[in-house]
C-alpha cells in the first residue's frame, strides 16, 4: 500500500467526496439491500496495477472497513482482490470501456501445444516463450533442435524485466511455460492459468515427465490456493 498516496491531502479530500457521495453507506453492501455505515474508499481497480485510475470517482466506492474491504473485496492473508473483488473490477471494466490488464500463463508438458494456444488467442496481446527467445539468441527455429543451456537461461533472466515492461505497453500479456515453480509464479501473478493436456507433438529430447507433471501440478494447486481461474484445455469431460 502506497502511504504517502492515502496519506496525501488530496487523497483526504477525495476520500471525503467519494463518503458523501454515496451517503456514508456501503455500496457493496446495498446490493445485497443491507445498509451499513461507510468509514473508508475502495479502489475497484487497485492502484498498484492501475494508477491511472487512481483519482477517477467512478474506480471509487465507499465502503464498511472491517466487514467489506478487509474480507468481502480483500483476502485477509495477502491483500490481494478476491472473486468478488475482481468481479466488481470486471463489471466496472465493462460499464466504462477500461482495457484491464490480464496476464495468462499457458503450461504443459513439451508438445502440447501452448505456442499454438496462445497464436489463436493473442488478440493483439504480447507473449513471453522462453524456448523463442531463447532460439533467437541462436537464429534458430524452436524445437528443430537440442535445448542450449546457455540461451534458455539468457531468455529466462528477461522474463522479470520484460513482465514490468509488457504490463506499461499491453493489456493482453501471455507467458507461455512449461512447468513454473512457484517462485516465477509469484513473481509472474498470472490472472489466470491455461493448462495444455494434450500431446500433440513429440519433441526430440528428453525430459523427466514425472518430475514435470508434479511442477505442473504444483503450478495448478498454487492458481486454486490464490483464486486464480484455471482453464483446462483441450477441456475436461463436463467442462
Amino acid at each position: 500500500m502506497n502511504q504517502e498516496f492515502y496519506n496525501s491531502t488530496r487523497w483526504k479530500k477525495k476520500r471525503h467526496h467519494i463518503l458523501v457521495r454515496d451517503g456514508w453507506l456501503d455500496q457493496v453492501a446495498l446490493r445485497d439491500g443491507v445498509k451499513l455505515e461507510a468509514d473508508t474508499v475502495h479502489h475497484i481497480l487497485p492502484i498498484e496495477q492501475y494508477p491511472e485510475y487512481a483519482w477517477c470517482d467512478w474506480n471509487l466506492i465507499a465502503v464498511n472497513r472491517k466487514v467489506t474491504h478487509s474480507k468481502r473485496l480483500h483476502n485477509v492473508w495477502n491483500g490481494d482482490l478476491t472473486r468478488f473483488g475482481k468481479a466488481l473490477m470486471y463489471e466496472t471494466d465493462a460499464k466504462n470501456n477500461i482495457p484491464l490488464k490480464m496476464v495468462t500463463m499457458v503450461i504443459g508438458m513439451p508438445g502440447t501445444g501452448k505456442s499454438t494456444y496462445v497464436k489463436h488467442h493473442l488478440q493483439g496481446g504480447i507473449v513471453y516463450e522462453l524456448d523463442a527467445i531463447a532460439c533467437a539468441f541462436r537464429l534458430t527455429t524452436p524445437h528443430k533442435e537440442e535445448p542450449h543451456a546457455g540461451a534458455r537461461r539468457m531468455a529466462a533472466a528477461l522474463r522479470s524485466g520484460w513482465l514490468q515492461a509488457a504490463k506499461e505497453y499491453a493489456s493482453n500479456i501471455w507467458v507461455v511455460r512449461t512447468n513454473p515453480d512457484e517462485e516465477e509464479l509469484e513473481e509472474t501473478q498470472p490472472d489466470r492459468l491455461i493448462v495444455c493436456t494434450k500431446q500433440w507433438a513429440v519433441r526430440p529430447y528428453e525430459f523427466d515427465r514425472a518430475a514435470y507433471k508434479r511442477r505442473i501440478d504444483a503450478a495448478v494447486s498454487w492458481a486454486e490456493q490464490n483464486e486464480k481461474e484455471v482453464i483446462y484445455y483441450p477441456p475436461t469431460s463436463g467442462d
